[in-house]
């Protein structure tokens, strides 16, 4: 179906002090991390790559989290800054999306044709998830089934009426798109900002979850007293 080969050696080493962001993923130095599942250790083997999770940047460890071939199959830990060797972000993945075949999966084919549509946004984007590893690793992750995840990284404040815009460009694409938007505050989900009224938004933070209006606020403004 088109899969993409094994390209992670393009992709920079991590200086030594690193400091990735939430969906980032991570080379680890060392193939083993104590006390994890026997599947944890055989991903780990394999290609040694685990996804960031979320953080306050004042952390010394990096949580992170690590997915199996089945869905089931999650795990959450951290890791010392200084075990990470590589880091690769969405945007940078979109450099191999072009090497797609265009008879691959629904969920790749909908991201290589988004990379056309997007052509003229300014904000830094790309795909997370399943399709993400799979862009990196070469390996057969993504099914005919499968979602495409994207992540949109704004610094600055965008309108609903853009949210919309963005939502509305993938709506005829082959897969269901996800889309999250990324601020130096929270994550949120680009369709409840685009449509919601007024109210409040779930607002992912680095002190949890919270309900707020604002995601370009700090957490504690966002967070009804």
């Amino acid at each position: 179906m088109g899969r993409p080969e094994r390209s992670d050696s393009n992709f920079r080493e991590a200086p030594g002090n690193v400091s990735p962001q939430v969906h980032d993923l991570l080379q680890i130095a060392g193939r083993s991390l104590p006390a994890v599942p026997s599947w944890v250790k055989s991903c780990l083997r394999a290609n040694g790559y685990v996804i960031t999770r979320r953080f306050s940047k004042t952390e010394d460890q990096i949580p992170i989290g690590i997915c199996g071939k089945e869905r089931h199959q999650r795990f959450a830990t951290s890791i010392p800054r200084r075990l990470v060797r590589r880091i690769v972000t969405p945007p940078e993945l979109l450099r191999l999306v072009d090497h797609l075949s265009n008879k691959c999966f629904p969920a790749l084919l909908s991201l290589k044709l988004l990379k056309q549509r997007w052509l003229d946004l300014k904000l830094p984007w790309g795909p997370i998830g399943s399709v993400s590893r799979e862009l990196l690793i070469g390996a057969s992750i993504v099914s005919a089934h499968s979602d495409l995840d994207i992540v949109i990284r704004a610094e600055k404040r965008f309108t609903k009426d853009d949210a919309q815009s963005l939502a509305a460009s993938t709506l005829d694409l082959p897969a269901r798109v996800d889309i999250r938007v990324e601020t130096p505050f929270c994550g949120f989900a680009l369709a409840e900002f685009g449509w919601r009224g007024p109210g409040e938004i779930l607002l992912r933070t680095a002190i949890g979850p919270i309900l707020g209006s604002d995601p370009w606020a700090e957490p504690r403004r966002c967070y009804p007293k």
